[in-house]
C-alpha cells in the first residue's frame, strides 16, 4: 500500500474516531486557575543529514531530508490483544505478519510509552514538488512486552536471546522459531512506513540502512525499529 494512502488512513482515523459531543462554555478565572499543563504538544521542523553506510569498502552515503516532528508529551499505557496483525503486502508477502499479538503482560503490567512522536519526512519540505520519504510513529522510551507468533518481520534492532545478541536487520525475517516475545526496558521503538529512498552514493533502502540508530533511515515498506530488547521463546 503506498505511503501516501497509509498517511491518509492514519489522519482519517485520528480525525473521525471517538467523536465527542460537548457544549462550549467560557471558563471563569477560577476554572482557569485549576488547569495545569506544560508542553503537551510540540511541533518542529528539523533538517537532518544521516550517514547510511559504515563499511570502509563502500563510499559514504547520506540522505539529506527535512522532518516535521509532532511530539506528544504524555504517558500511554497499553494492554491489548490482537488475533492477527498484517502490514505491508506486496511482492506476494507481508512485511509484518504477527498472530496472537499481546501488548503488555496484563492490565496491571501494560506496555508503557513515555511520550509519543510522529515524524513525517520529505526530501525538501519547502519545495512545491517535495517527495514524501517516510512516516514514523513511536517513542524514545518504551517499557514492557510484545508477545506473539512472529511469522514475518521487517525488524531493525538488537534482541538479546539467552545472553546471545541477535542483530536483526533483514527484510521479512522468520524469527518465530527463535523467539515470540520481546521485552523492552526503556528503549526506543518505532513503526515506519517508507517509500524507496536513494542515498548520495546511489544505494537504496531495500533493507534498513546502517548504522542502527534511532534517527536511521528506515527500510522500504513497513519496518519495526528498536535499539535493544530481550527476546524469549515462550513455548
Amino acid at each position: 500500500m503506498p505511503v501516501k494512502k497509509i498517511f491518509f488512513i492514519l489522519i482519517t482515523f485520528l480525525l473521525f474516531t471517538s467523536p465527542l459531543l460537548a457544549e462550549m462554555k467560557q471558563l471563569t478565572e477560577e476554572n482557569l486557575s485549576d488547569i495545569y499543563g506544560t508542553g503537551l504538544l510540540n511541533f518542529s521542523i528539523e533538517h537532518r543529514s544521516i550517514k547510511t553506510t559504515n563499511n570502509v569498502l563502500l563510499p559514504d552515503g547520506y540522505v539529506h531530508h527535512d522532518v516535521a516532528v509532532i511530539d506528544i508529551g504524555t504517558e500511554i499505557d497499553l494492554h491489548a490483544e490482537v488475533d492477527s496483525l498484517k502490514l505491508g503486502h506486496y511482492d506476494n508477502g507481508w512485511d509484518v505478519n504477527i498472530t496472537n499479538l499481546t501488548a503488555g503482560k496484563s492490565e496491571s503490567r501494560p506496555l508503557s510509552l513515555d511520550g509519543l512522536k510522529i515524524e513525517v519526512a520529505f526530501d525538501d519540505i519547502a519545495s512545491p514538488n517535495r517527495k514524501l520519504l517516510f512516516i514514523k510513529a513511536g517513542s524514545d522510551d518504551i517499557n514492557g512486552n510484545l508477545n506473539g507468533d512472529f511469522h514475518s518481520l521487517n525488524a531493525d534492532g538488537r534482541a538479546n536471546v539467552l545472553l546471545l545478541p541477535v542483530l536483526l536487520n533483514s527484510r521479512r525475517t522468520h524469527i518465530g522459531e527463535l523467539l515470540n516475545s520481546l521485552e523492552f526496558n526503556h528503549t526506543d521503538f518505532w513503526v515506519a512506513f517508507a517509500n524507496q529512498i536513494t542515498d548520495t552514493s546511489g544505494a537504496v533502502n531495500t533493507n534498513a540502512f546502517l548504522p542502527r540508530t534511532k534517527d536511521a533511515i528506515p527500510g522500504m515498506g513497513v519496518w519495526l525499529h528498536f535499539s535493544e530488547a530481550t527476546g524469549y521463546l515462550l513455548r
